[in-house]
């Protein structure tokens, strides 16, 4: 098959994935759109061959991967919203959370600036807001802190409008109302020869 005829292949499935993330009216229907690893795999074999061509297709998949971590954290926080979580499931969904955060943020670094900017920073700036209230909800909102504040700065540094300034400044509010989790108290004060 032609490369080109790949590259259309990949795109064409891509968009498919992202359709269903946007039509997906509930959470179970989210966490079932997935990348297939093949086509991440056949992407990251194919770019050092071909990088103008294929660097489309590697921000049209980080853009699904995003896109899809945003939609879960709203459908959690939605249904956070409606109800509290049971005790023994707090620390799973701690992780789940972790994991939508940390995914993003791989992501968002393969992307450069504008790519970024194209993806979406208000995807990132909901899902930052979204798992700061899914950690604050379930107990363990300092779990959280480190992931929201790299995702501020990664929304912070491309930015250029300050579009997003108040948003950010609200989350970062928010989460120094969070006690910090090392305290300097904590370490033993001897000196050092």
């Amino acid at each position: 098959m032609p490369e080109s005829e790949v590259v259309d292949k990949r795109a064409v499935e891509l968009l498919l994935l992202m359709a269903r993330l946007h039509a997906a009216s509930g959470l179970d229907e989210v966490a079932n759109v997935t990348l297939d690893e093949k086509l991440i795999a056949s992407m990251v074999g194919s770019y050092g061959k071909q990088p103008q061509r294929c660097s489309a297709i590697s921000e049209q998949t980080a853009d699904v991967a995003i896109t899809r971590q945003w939609r879960l954290g709203w459908h959690w926080r939605a249904a956070l919203a409606k109800c509290n979580p049971l005790a023994q499931h707090s620390a799973s969904l701690n992780y789940t959370v972790q994991i939508l955060g940390m995914t993003t943020l791989q992501w968002g670094k393969t992307l450069l600036p504008g790519a970024l900017r194209l993806v979406g920073v208000g995807k990132i700036v909901a899902l930052a807001d979204a798992i700061l209230y899914i950690s604050s909800t379930i107990g363990e909102p300092t779990s959280c802190t480190n992931i929201i504040g790299d995702l501020i700065r990664m929304v912070s540094d491309v930015d250029y409008e300050r579009n997003y300034a108040a948003q950010l400044y609200l989350l970062q509010s928010a989460m120094l109302t969070i006690p910090m989790m090392i305290h300097l108290d904590d370490f033993d004060n001897t000196e050092v020869c």
